[in-house]
């Protein structure tokens, strides 16, 4: 273990009882994670004023979580080691504390961030004054140790989207953060990169910025991801598509030419992505947004802004992935290329953001509506209706099971082919009860389980029902006006030949439904062959096992708890512990944390 000379006396780590903070106990013990601390200190903290950089108190602390944060990580202690003798450590702590309270939660710029700094100079030159193991051991008298359980994960993300400044000054960040959503962000600026890049401008070292780098994915978060590690400087990045294309699923007509489900403003970069109306064709603001992600910014009369970028996009492979072995910065991805020879290759940085959803299990033991006919489902993913298809469905019969996004884009279309006299008929299968239909907006209690049709943006799953947005509230009223969505169904059985679907309601009532046409949509996510095939282990309940940097767990025993330098974003991590994964607010959320574990893993593996 290698130990830094003493510059200085050590800090004593201060445990001044902190009475009306109720994190912290009353001997001055916190009752969280380091990591939850640094992401939310608002909450626990009073706040950062004047006096800041002289409170012996909060500078302790913020060594302490600094502290306790690389180690339940396990950086390499030569990254530390290096990152001291470069004296880069205060942009380090600038880096975690500034991504968490400003940007990473998106309140805005806070008055503090120049009194901050005086406390980061000062604590990093407390890392000159001690050894390693030393520093290493500081956490532990302070806070727990994070082991990346899904309880602590929920605790971190719930405890920004709760925490409140304290100033009254800055209460509409408190407001914009929980219209933001638990685990989502709206903006992702400049700033978090340029944070980034000064960490790494301080290092003399440069070499880890050619350190090898994997994308598997081109969809939104492999976009995003991409983007964000070019601009802080890597230079070997490759990325693995199946399509071998940008935008994954966003290149099918059918999803591009219907609507975003985002309520609010995104700002990516200072590219903006509009807030959805629900209105025909919104998805192709979306392609638009995702065009100048991929190759920069556009002015305002159409033409490309040279130099936007400071480096092209990443090279796009054409593969098909196959399986993945995850080690300790070296991870071998099995594919498929474009002639259809299996290929490997190794990497020791492994970013997973592939969209692997499959339709859901219709035998399922939790499926909210059971059917013995899966087989005949009909289509599982929403469909675009051309006039060549309207014509055909004139005067016929369309069942959507399901009441989410997909259906609610199908009504949209729907109502809009009605509006031009074709006259299809159509019906909403649904689970949900009566009184919740009825009442969208509202939270039900029926048989000791709360149900509510629209999504709460005070709660903020974007996934759900977008009844927030105008065009598909309108569309979903109109359907419950003329008594189209029939509530109470526990199971369905669909007959080809005589083309009906035979429903069963939660009374025992049976009731047969003509269908001409049947959609399928309850949702999509991995299957458990595809998690293992990806070397992601699962909890009980079924979820991915990640840190809250999306760091990939080895639960393997006597090894080390993650695979260091493998990590998830986007669809691949979504789970009802983090539903908002997938979306674009989602991806923006995840990013700062990623990215800056990326970081330092290359360092480890410069090492």
């Amino acid at each position: 273990m290698v130990m830094l000379q003493t510059k200085t006396r050590a800090r004593e780590l201060s445990n001044k009882p902190i009475p009306y903070k109720l994190m912290f106990t009353q001997s001055g013990k916190a009752m969280m994670t380091a990591i939850e601390y640094l992401l939310a200190r608002p909450q626990y903290e009073k706040d950062f004023d004047d006096d800041y950089s002289d409170d012996e108190t909060n500078v302790t602390r913020a060594l302490a979580a600094t502290a306790s944060l690389l180690k339940s990580k396990n950086y390499n202690a030569q990254t530390i080691q290096k990152l001291i003798d470069d004296n880069s450590l205060n942009a380090l702590i600038q880096n975690l504390l500034i991504k968490g309270i400003d940007e990473s939660i998106n309140a805005g710029d806070h008055n503090g961030s120049v009194d901050m700094m005086k406390a980061y100079f000062k604590i990093s030159l407390d890392f000159h004054s001690m050894g390693y193991e030393e520093f290493a051991k500081i956490g532990d008298q302070l806070f727990q140790t994070y082991q990346g359980t899904a309880e602590q994960n929920q605790r971190i993300l719930k405890s920004i989207f709760e925490g409140k400044h304290l100033d009254p000054e800055f209460e509409r960040d408190f407001e914009e953060r929980k219209t933001a959503g638990l685990g989502t962000a709206r903006i992702f600026q400049r700033g978090i990169v340029k944070a980034m890049r000064g960490l790494l401008n301080y290092t003399t070292d440069k070499k880890y910025l050619d350190t090898p780098i994997i994308i598997l994915g081109a969809g939104p978060a492999g976009i995003l991801t991409a983007r964000t590690l070019t601009e802080i400087g890597y230079k070997n990045i490759q990325i693995l598509d199946e399509s071998g294309k940008f935008n994954g699923i966003w290149k099918i007509s059918g999803v591009n030419k219907g609507t975003i489900n985002n309520p609010f403003n995104i700002n990516f970069l200072g590219i903006k992505l509009p807030a959805s109306t629900g209105r025909k064709g919104s998805g192709s603001k979306l392609l638009r947004f995702l065009d100048q992600v991929i190759f920069g910014k556009k002015d305002m009369n159409g033409r490309r802004m040279k130099n936007y970028f400071m480096q092209a996009m990443p090279k796009l492979i054409k593969a098909k992935v196959l399986s993945i072995k995850a080690g300790d910065l070296n991870h071998e991805v099995k594919y498929r290329d474009e002639n259809g020879d299996e290929q490997s290759i190794t990497t020791p940085i492994l970013i997973n953001s592939l969209g692997l959803g499959h339709p859901t299990d219709l035998m399922a033991e939790n499926a909210p509506m059971k059917t013995s006919t899966p087989n005949k489902a009909g289509s599982r993913w929403q469909i675009k209706i051309t006039e060549r298809l309207a014509e055909r469905l004139r005067d016929k019969n369309i069942t959507l099971i399901g009441l989410g996004n997909s259906t609610i884009e199908m009504l949209m279309q729907i109502q809009e082919c009605n509006r031009k006299g074709f006259n299809i008929n159509y019906k909403v299968l649904s689970h949900y009860p009566q009184a919740s239909v009825e009442n969208p907006d509202q939270y039900i209690e029926f048989e000791g389980r709360e149900y509510r049709v629209f999504r709460d943006l005070e709660k903020s799953n974007l996934v759900d029902l977008e009844g927030d947005i105008p065009a598909a509230r309108k569309a979903y009223m109109k359907a419950l006006k003329d008594g189209n969505i029939i509530s109470d169904v526990v199971e369905w059985k669909h007959e080809t030949e005589s083309k009906i679907t035979r429903i069963k309601l939660r009374s025992g009532k049976e009731e047969d439904i003509k269908t001409h046409q049947q959609l399928t949509l309850t949702g999509y996510k991995p299957s458990e062959e595809i998690f293992k095939a990806m070397n992601i282990s699962l909890a009980d309940d079924g979820c991915p096992l990640y840190d809250y940097d999306g760091e990939v767990h080895n639960t393997q025993k006597d090894k080390q708890r993650t695979f260091r330098g493998y990590s998830l974003i986007g669809a691949i991590r979504a789970n009802k512990n983090e539903p908002n994964a997938l979306v674009i607010p989602g991806i923006m959320d995840a990013l700062p944390k990623l990215v800056f574990n990326t970081i330092l893993r290359s360092i480890d593996y410069s090492n």
